[in-house]
Formats: structure tokens, sequence, C-alpha cells
């Protein structure tokens, strides 16, 4: 069994607007982990049993990721994106150059990791093309797929720099600037990217979330809470689950205390 770390989040939105033009999108995510004798690797979905082979494993055992090449490609963009991550509570603090560097990065990211999953698509080895099929029927539970995600991703990321855009309007006026600044903290802690410290998150014990994303359930959950992540009786309600309870637990204590110190 592979242990894991949350390290990003990429996804599909619902989008609203605020009364100062702010547009709020919401995305529903997908994580990526690392496996103990790998640098960084991507997330695998829950299995549907302990004898059936871990889609997960067969990924990295197949002749695709054999090449050093490949790995280090890979390890490279999950590395930079849990890096992002970890830095996305803090973006409302950024100033307009750092905001605009950081979704630029990401943009590139999600980019180089949209290439290597079409890479994994167009190759004919079984052990690539199982954990693809496995993962999209996974995330299918949830009511969405990896090409969606990354449609997702785009999506938040154009909303995202439309804010930017606004508050660059409203800094000229350092009163509507600060104004701005309020509504748009209260908004970003509301949102999935914004409203969890994924740099405490990695630090969860991870039998946790191996338990929660081995469930069928896992992908159905985390959309979710992150289409309702306000709502304190969508995580109440994963709470009872045996597998996924506890890693929602943990989530929802980390999401207290980030709300406790804003």
């Amino acid at each position: 069994m592979s242990m894991c770390a949350i390290g990003s989040r990429l996804g599909t939105c619902n989008v609203s607007t605020s009364r100062r033009g702010i547009t709020h999108a919401r995305c529903t995510s997908s994580s990526i982990r690392r496996p103990p004798r790998r640098a960084v690797t991507l997330c695998r979905a829950a299995g549907d049993g302990q004898d059936e082979q871990d889609p997960y494993e067969a990924l990295f055992n197949s002749k695709v990721m054999k090449s050093d090449l490949v790995q280090a490609d890979f390890n490279s963009i999950v590395g930079e994106l849990m890096g992002l991550a970890r830095m996305a509570s803090q973006f409302p603090s950024f100033d307009l150059a750092g905001k605009r560097l950081f979704l630029e990065k990401m943009d590139e990211a999600g980019e180089r990791y949209e290439v290597f999953i079409k890479r994994l698509e167009l190759s004919q080895d079984p052990g690539a093309r199982e954990y693809l099929r496995h993962t999209n029927a996974q995330m299918l539970e949830g009511g969405f797929t990896l090409p969606a995600m990354f449609s997702g991703l785009k999506q938040s990321l154009g909303e995202y720099r439309k804010w930017v855009d606004l508050e660059e309007k409203a800094s000229v006026d350092p009163a509507a600037h600060q104004a701005f600044l309020k509504e748009f903290k209260v908004l970003w802690s509301r949102s999935a990217l914004g409203g969890m410290d994924f740099g405490k998150l990695s630090n969860t014990d991870m039998s946790k979330l191996d338990a929660a994303q081995r469930d069928p359930m896992f992908w159905k959950a985390i959309k979710e809470i992150a289409d309702n992540p306000s709502d304190p009786s969508i995580m109440a309600k994963w709470m009872d689950d045996p597998n996924i309870g506890p890693l929602v637990a943990e989530m929802a204590r980390m999401q207290m205390q980030q709300q406790s110190e804003q």
C-alpha cells in the first residue's frame, strides 16, 4: 500500500459574482500525492478492492515510467504544483506582480501536467492505460473527468486574473483598494483553493488519506465539499463514513484553525 501526501488541486468550477464585481469560482479538485520511494508522484484513484492490482502501482511499474527523463519531468511538474498549492492560502496577501506571477506559474504547471497525461493516453502501455481508465471511472463518481479537471483549472485561473485586474483598478484609491482586499480575502477563504492550507494538510496522518482515497466514494465526497466549502453540514455528513470520515475531520479542524488565524 502506497502512502501519500496531498499537494495540489485542479478542478471544475462553479462561478458566482459578488457585489463588487468579483467573480468567485468554486473548484472541484484532484490531489497530487507522493509515495515513500519516489520523489513526487501522481495521485491515484481509490481502489475497488484489496485483491485488485493497484492501478497506481501498475502505472509506476509500467514501461512508460521507466525512463529517467520521464520521471524527472513528471516529478518537476508535480513538485511545482505542490509548491504553488502550499502558497495558495497566502494569495490575497501577494502584491499585484506576485499574484500575476503565481497565476502564470500555475497555468504553466497545469499545461505541463495536461501534456503528461496526454502522453499516457497516447501510450500503448497496459499499466498506463489501466491507470487512466481506473482514474476516470473513479472521478466519474464525483461527476467529473480528467479533461473536465483541466478545463476547470483554466476557467478558474481566468477568473482569478479578472480579480487581479479589478484590484489593479481599485489600487489607484488607497481606501477603495483596502476595501477590495478585505472582500477579496473573504471570497478567497471560501474557495476550494484558498479555504485550506495545503502546507498543513500535507503533514496530516498519511494513513487517513490513503484509506479515504481507496474508498469508491472519495471523489463524490471531495466534489461535495469543494462545491460547498463554507457549509459545515457537508463535512459533517462525510465524517460518519468509516474510511473518508477521519480525513474530513482533519480537513475541518484545519479549516477552522485557518479561519481563526485570519
